[in-house]
């Protein structure tokens, strides 16, 4: 099963290295880029650390693939809508 395309919902859809799409197509837009004093529930802090976790592995892995310069992008075989992940 694909992902969802945001613009025609279609899951007819395709992970491409943005490099490759920029090189198949001649188009570079591929390529270029986008709290309180009260007490807080432990568990909201246990959901805030997680999601801490998750930004910064999301971050980590965006660099590595900038410096790779191989970001991935969905492509709707459809509606030839794109996006960057």
């Amino acid at each position: 099963m694909g992902m969802q395309c945001k613009k025609c919902k279609s899951t007819n859809t395709g992970v491409f290295k943005a490099k490759d799409l920029a090189d198949k197509t001649g188009d570079n837009s591929f390529n270029t880029a986008s709290t309180g004093s009260a007490a807080i529930d432990p568990v909201l802090l246990l959901e805030i650390a997680k999601l801490v976790v998750v930004f910064l592995t999301g971050i980590f892995s965006w660099l590595k693939s900038k410096q790779k310069n191989e970001r991935m992008v969905l492509l709707c075989k459809d509606c030839g809508h794109w996006e960057k992940l």
